[in-house]
């Protein structure tokens, strides 16, 4: 598994992947099947990179492989989740910064992903909410003192991510029209 950062968008028509070579890479194999493994990490471009590409970037001969008794052939799949790729590491929030709506009897944003509006729903009293573009902008902010229903139009908002902040706690809400 690796991450290939490119100055130009991979598509079908132009798909060549690197052959043995990504910027970031594990050469080690994650042999445990039962549990869950979390990777992170925060890197810093070495160039103008725009895009990132993530996957296996070695041919067969470069990649390392498990053989399990009895010649059992198992593919393995990967969940991949909170890529930030942005020209400002403040905007890139730490995994343990954001709440992933563990409490979600108290924060609810829906739906999310949106394309013309949403509404965040909260029972947290006394606090301040804030929406940032990717960019770091601020669109929204609003103190309250009781409980919530707040409602969005984002049908102009460009497509992608969007921090909403309650207090100390960050949502992410996305945005596809």
């Amino acid at each position: 598994m690796g991450a290939f950062f490119t100055t130009y968008l991979f598509t079908p028509a132009n798909f060549a992947y690197p052959h043995n070579f990504a910027q970031v890479f594990t050469d080690s194999i994650l042999s445990d099947t039962i549990n869950w493994f979390h990777i992170k990490g925060s890197f810093v471009a070495d160039s103008a990179y725009q895009y990132i590409t993530l996957g296996n970037f070695f041919d067969d001969a470069h990649t390392d492989t498990l053989v399990l008794p009895g010649g059992l052939k198992i593919e393995s799949g990967y969940f991949i989740d909170d890529v930030c790729v942005s020209t400002d590491s403040t905007l890139c929030f730490r995994p343990s910064t954001i709440n992933e709506l563990e409490s979600s009897e108290r924060i609810n944003i829906f739906p999310n992903p949106a394309s013309e509006n949403f509404q965040v729903f909260t029972k947290l009293t006394s606090n301040k909410i804030s929406i940032r573009d990717a960019m770091g902008d601020l669109l929204f902010e609003h103190s309250y003192s009781a409980a919530t229903q707040l409602s969005f139009d984002c049908s102009s908002w460009q497509n992608g991510l969007y921090m909403l902040q309650i207090n100390s706690s960050f949502y992410k809400v996305e945005i596809i029209h």
